[in-house]
């Protein structure tokens, strides 16, 4: 039983490298398309540029002319083409990988979260570098985020939304199940996390897209954080003593910038955890800032009490409000 089980993972996983290394193939390809055009329009134009004194005394001036205007019509032409190719791809691509998870006898949900765990931060290794070009790697690294955390980004909100299709045919046929609400809810999370700024996950990240500050991006997250919190609220009200629960809406909270419910939560997680101290730090933490200083300063004797490391740390706060 156990040699079969060892046969299945190895299967699924061989089948989400596939997969990884099929996107891979199909992005770097239109990457080299976008590129070769670049190269061949720069090159026309600057032999145009360099050589028009000539070019001006004979008939090569329309000939060059029509080249870059060729050059300029293919790729528009092409590029329409490819953007409709590229998304049925992606699609085949999920297709694939959900007939082979099925094969395998993967649970999808698992089996898909599990992928989007594996395109977490694909765009920055597109290209790497020799050890002999390592000081080069900070700008191909940059150069490989430029070129393909769009193709990334949307791949994991394809598999993502085929997730919550499948959580909700499951809560259509158990609609009371808490497990089938979690699942919704985890996926609704994730979701949420792909329209976020990446800084706020990792500051130092070479290079941010400007669309992270679009109005469109912040409608997506606020529709995907909203439908998490409604399907957690359900978790809730059937198994109201989960902590895991409270622990992932403070977190939305935070992310919806809804200071006064995240502090809700992260109290009604001190009374559930019988005073968790990494819980009270946070909690402690929140009250400086938002100016509750007195609840901050129970929140830091108790720490104190306690000797916890954390205490002296948390007490540096204290001014965090006034500092806003």
């Amino acid at each position: 039983m156990a040699t079969a089980e060892h046969t299945q993972t190895r299967a699924h996983s061989t089948l989400q490298k596939t997969v990884l290394d099929q996107f891979r193939q199909i992005t770097r390809a239109y990457a080299l398309f976008h590129i070769t055009f670049f190269l061949i329009g720069f090159v026309e134009l600057f032999l145009f540029l360099f050589f028009f004194s000539f070019f001006a005394k004979s008939s090569m001036l329309a000939f060059s002319l029509a080249a870059i205007f060729l050059t300029g019509f293919s790729y528009f032409v092409l590029l329409f083409y490819f953007q409709a190719k590229k998304p049925e791809q992606f699609h085949l691509l999920l297709q694939n990988y959900m007939q082979g998870s099925k094969a395998a006898h993967e649970d999808i949900l698992q089996s898909l979260s599990q992928l989007v765990s594996l395109l977490q931060g694909q765009e920055h290794h597109y290209y790497p570098l020799p050890e002999s070009f390592k000081t080069l790697a900070p700008l191909m690294e940059k150069f490989s985020i430029w070129t393909h955390w769009k193709d990334v980004h949307q791949m994991k909100e394809l598999l993502l939304s085929s997730a919550i299709r499948e959580s909700r045919e499951l809560i259509k046929a158990l609609p009371t199940d808490v497990n089938a609400h979690r699942a919704l809810g985890i996926a609704y999370i994730a979701l949420s996390r792909i329209y976020m700024d990446p800084r706020r996950e990792t500051p130092d990240v070479l290079w941010v897209s400007p669309e992270y500050q679009s109005k469109e991006m912040e409608e997506k997250f606020q529709t995907a954080a909203q439908r998490a919190v409604s399907e957690l609220k359900i978790i809730e009200e059937y198994a109201p003593n989960d902590t895991w629960v409270h622990a992932q809406l403070a977190v939305l909270y935070r992310d919806l910038k809804l200071p006064v419910l995240e502090i809700q939560e992260y109290e009604t997680l001190a009374k559930m955890t019988n005073n968790d101290k990494e819980i009270l730090f946070r909690l402690g933490l929140l009250y400086f800032e938002h100016g509750l200083n007195t609840k901050g300063l129970r929140i830091y004797e108790i720490l104190k009490k306690s000797a916890h490391p954390q205490a002296d740390a948390l007490i540096s706060f204290y001014d965090a409000f006034a500092s806003i």
